[in-house]
C-alpha cells in the first residue's frame, strides 16, 4: 500500500463528503480505508510514523463529519432496513419458486445465464411443543434409552430466563453467573416518521 496515495484518497473522500458530493453512503468506504491504515500501522509503524499528524487530522475530520450528520445516518439506516426487507421478501419468493421448479423437474441443479443454484433437500426432526403430551412421551423415551445427555443442549436463552426468574438458589446463581459471564448485545430497529 502506498501510504501517501492512500491518504490522498482519504482526503478526496472527505472533501466530497464535506462538499455534499457524496452522502453518508460513502462513509463505509472511508471507514475501511482508515481501518486499513490503522492495520498497517500496527504491522509496520515505520511506514505511517511520518504521516501520523496528517492521519490524525483526517480521522478527526471524519469523526466531525459523522457527528454533524447524525440525522442523515439515522435516515440512511432506515432506508437500508427497507432495502433489506424488500431484498429478503424477493429472495424468499425466488428461493421458494426455484425449489418448486427443481422438484417438478426432478433435479437438484438449475442454471441461469451467469450462475447456478443447487437445491438439496434435508430432513430434520421437528420436536413437539414443550408442555404437550407428545413432548413428554418423547422425553421419557429418550431418557429411558439413556440418551438424554446426548440430545439435550444448554441454551443461553433458556439459562438467562431461568436466572431472571430466580430458578436457582442464591449461591448457585452466583456460581453460574461467574461461569457464564455477560455479553452485551443490541437490537436496533428503524421506524418510519410520518411528517
Amino acid at each position: 500500500m502506498d501510504v501517501v496515495e492512500e491518504l490522498e484518497q482519504v482526503e478526496k473522500g472527505l472533501v466530497w463528503l464535506e462538499e455534499g458530493e457524496m452522502g453518508v453512503t460513502g462513509c463505509p468506504d472511508l471507514q475501511v480505508r482508515f481501518e486499513d491504515l490503522r492495520g498497517l500501522y500496527r504491522e509496520r509503524p515505520e511506514l505511517l510514523e511520518p504521516h501520523l499528524d496528517r492521519l490524525k487530522q483526517l480521522s478527526q475530520r471524519f469523526e466531525d463529519y459523522k457527528q454533524t450528520h447524525l440525522q442523515e445516518f439515522v435516515d440512511e439506516f432506515h432506508r437500508q432496513n427497507a432495502v433489506l426487507q424488500e431484498a429478503k421478501r424477493t429472495r424468499e419468493f425466488v428461493r421458494g419458486w426455484l425449489i418448486e421448479v427443481a422438484a417438478s423437474r426432478g433435479t437438484q441443479m438449475l442454471a441461469g445465464r451467469e450462475s447456478r443454484v443447487e437445491i438439496k433437500e434435508s430432513r430434520a426432526a421437528r420436536l413437539p411443543k414443550a408442555g404437550t403430551e407428545e413432548r413428554q412421551k418423547l422425553e421419557d423415551l429418550i431418557e429411558a434409552a439413556g440418551q438424554w445427555k446426548a440430545v439435550s443442549q444448554l441454551s443461553a436463552r433458556l439459562l438467562n430466563k431461568v436466572l431472571a426468574d430466580d430458578g436457582f438458589v442464591s449461591a448457585q446463581k452466583q456460581e453460574i453467573e461467574g461461569l457464564v459471564g455477560e455479553e452485551r448485545t443490541w437490537r436496533v430497529v428503524s421506524v418510519s416518521e410520518e411528517v
